[in-house]
């Protein structure tokens, strides 16, 4: 199982901040690396990046986007978005 990847806590009534940006973004909450990211949405891309994906990503993410929260980042565009879910950047 991967460090933080335990379900998105969900709240009575409204959705939750993580729950509604997975249903914007059609991410699979059922997913571990989804879940992951969600559960990190308020972790700076480089804190999350230095945890829990592996050096190489680095060379494929823009700059800017290092300072960046996690959940703007995923917002950011389609292609950070997929590397920070992509399954093969796990450490």
């Amino acid at each position: 199982m991967l460090p933080r990847s335990e379900a998105i806590p969900r709240s009575l009534g409204a959705m939750s901040r993580a729950e509604a940006l997975a249903r914007r973004l059609k991410l699979n909450i059922n997913s571990a690396t989804a879940r992951q990211v969600l559960n990190s949405l308020d972790d700076s891309v480089s804190t999350f990046v230095g945890q829990f994906r592996q050096g190489r990503i680095l060379k494929e993410l823009p700059t800017d986007v290092l300072n960046m929260t996690v959940e703007e980042a995923l917002l950011h565009s389609t292609k950070v978005r997929k590397l920070l879910l992509d399954g093969r950047f796990v450490k």
